[in-house]
């Protein structure tokens, strides 16, 4: 099987917001020489646009942090663990701290 008739009929969508006119030319030639050769192998080239790609950085920034705020919130020792008073543990009424007895993650 040839690669030309694996790439035939193949439809490239190429956003026109990653071209901007100060891209260098350093970049975007060999971008073009690899589209002119799909093209000339038989694929499609489709301009495609893609309007909310000046927002994809700080949307990016946002759910990452979320996710990782999720994924530490295992590691808080309340759902894993058994939460008692410092005055449970070593009789003393009038303290009220809080802590936490590690224990394995349940799967």
């Amino acid at each position: 099987m040839s690669s030309s008739s694996i790439i035939t009929g193949l439809r490239i969508g190429v956003p026109q917001e990653y071209f901007p006119a100060e891209l260098s030319s350093e970049i975007i030639e060999p971008i073009r020489n690899v589209l002119r050769h799909l093209k000339l192998h038989g694929a499609t080239i489709v301009p495609v646009s893609l309007p909310s790609t000046p927002f994809a950085l700080s949307s990016y920034y946002v759910l990452a942090s979320a996710e990782a705020s999720s994924n530490l919130a295992r590691y808080d020792g309340i759902q894993y663990g058994a939460s008692l008073f410092l005055s449970q543990v070593i009789g003393q009424a009038n303290d009220h701290i809080r802590f936490t007895c590690a224990t394995a993650p349940r799967n």
